[in-house]
């Protein structure tokens, strides 16, 4: 049995080998009768000049001798002989020697080899992938991922857990569905990535670019974030449940329905992003930026707002409940219908906020040490 496997193994690479010889034999002739016939378009164009022959021929007057004078065609005298026998021996006048013949031929079998070459080194890196699941360390698997994107392979499902990756680079990368729990990514590039339902549970992503990635519904549970790039992102239903995201950049991004229970995001900015139906209890967003923010039916019970910037965003059925919110900006903030019970309003900068009844501020906390407009403080009878 083993005798018959390789019997046919090698059979099938001599067969392979003839065909790849003769083909690269006949683009050889191809080639060279290409070049054989531009030759002779050219050397026809310089050389259009018709010959003459001429010949003295005696009339039947002794005294007298007639000149003839035959024009004669080169061409139709070459069409008389054997063409094809004609055409063959220049083509192989045209090669010097052997070697010629056979160095055209092997560089024509190279070239067929290059798309089975690159199929093989693919091959080569998913092994190296595949063989350090469950390893510490690189294992290779850097080199291996970044090859395996720049030939635009898709790395969707990819396992990687516990891999030390830092510094990968995978712009635009398709890693849909990968496994990357407690995996160290720290100062990686994966700007543009397809990283929708990924597993980054426990990760470390310090100092990543993830600009304009798409993490929808992705699992970043107690994720190291800090100082990430994360604007224009996609983080829509994204749980980032207990994520350190300390001085991260979200501007822009899509945090719609996204989980943040529990998440560090003291210090990050958040200008214009989208945190409707978002969950974020006892989050921690003191000094974090959230201007011009769309936060419709946000939850922040009790989380910390301490210095927090609010202003002119639309807090509509907001929920801060048991929130923190002493020094907070919410200058201009939308609260209609938003849910102000027990909130703490020491201090906190309300003047020209829209849609705010008397009922909703006296149902927090502290709220008549809370900054207002003369008018509201009436209303209020203060």
């Amino acid at each position: 049995m083993r005798n018959q496997t390789l019997i046919f193994f090698v059979s099938r690479w001599l067969r392979f080998l003839f065909i790849r010889i003769f083909v690269g034999f006949i683009v050889f002739i191809v080639v060279v009768g290409a070049l054989i016939l531009i030759k002779d378009q050219v050397s026809s164009s310089k050389n259009s000049k018709e010959s003459f022959s001429v010949k003295i021929v005696e009339s039947n007057d002794k005294n007298t001798k007639k000149i003839i004078v035959k024009k004669e065609n080169s061409s139709q005298n070459n069409i008389q002989k054997n063409p094809i026998l004609i055409y063959t021996q220049r083509i192989f006048h045209e090669v010097e020697n052997v070697e010629h013949l056979a160095a055209i031929i092997g560089l024509i079998v190279i070239t067929c080899e290059i798309p089975n070459q690159h199929k093989r080194t693919n091959y080569e890196a998913w092994q190296v992938i595949n063989s350090a699941q469950g390893q510490g360390g690189s294992g290779g698997r850097i080199e291996a991922l970044e090859h395996l994107n720049r030939e635009r392979v898709s790395l969707a499902g990819v396992i990687a857990s516990d891999a030390d990756l830092t510094g990968v680079k995978l712009q635009k990368a398709d890693l849909r569905r990968a496994k990357l729990k407690r995996s160290y990514l720290n100062n990686s590039n994966l700007k543009n990535a397809d990283l929708k339902y990924v597993n980054l549970d426990s990760a470390q992503l310090r100092n990543t670019n993830l600009r304009k990635a798409d993490l929808n519904c992705a699992h970043l549970r107690n994720t190291k974030l800090e100082n990430a790039d994360l604007r224009n992102a996609n983080l829509i239903r994204a749980d980032l449940s207990g994520a350190d995201l300390v001085d991260a950049r979200l501007n822009y991004a899509d945090l719609t329905a996204a989980h943040l229970n529990h998440a560090d995001l003291r210090n990050a900015n958040f200008c214009c992003v989208d945190l409707s139906r978002a969950y974020l209890r006892n989050a921690n967003l003191s000094r974090t930026d959230l201007k011009d923010s769309m936060l419709i039916g946000t939850i922040f019970k009790d989380a910390n707002l301490w210095h927090s910037n609010l202003s002119n965003s639309c807090l509509q059925k907001a929920d801060f409940t048991g929130a923190n919110l002493s020094l907070a900006n919410l200058e201009g903030a939308d609260f209609k219908n938003a849910n102000l019970r027990d909130a703490d309003l020491n201090h906190a900068n309300l003047k020209g906020a829209k849609n705010l009844t008397p009922e909703q501020v006296k149902a927090a906390k502290h709220w008549e040490k809370a900054n207002y407009d003369p008018e509201f403080r009436q209303q209020l009878g203060l």
